[in-house]
């Protein structure tokens, strides 16, 4: 249960860092800033279906939504957006 709530806050907290770092949407955006995005986006993804607790049936899906892939995609790509 402790795992869900960490999921979620962690997805919360990259939302907080995307609302303040605005560029990383803008068209002045680098290759990398962009890249850094899809990563946060899909440890997002994976933090919200983890902290939901639902379980797909596909094999990907599910693999994405385990904490051990999504808090580490949220907390590089967030790093590195920051860092940017």
């Amino acid at each position: 249960m402790a795992g869900r709530a960490v999921s979620f806050g962690l997805t919360l907290a990259a939302a907080i860092v995307l609302a303040v770092k605005p560029l990383a949407f803008g068209d002045l955006a680098s290759v990398p800033d962009r890249i850094a995005l899809a990563v946060v986006l899909v440890g997002m993804v994976g933090g919200i279906t983890h902290g939901a607790g639902h379980r797909s049936e596909r094999r990907l899906l599910r693999w994405t939504a385990r904490p051990i892939v999504a808090w580490p995609a949220m907390g590089l790509g967030a790093l590195w957006l920051l860092a940017a």
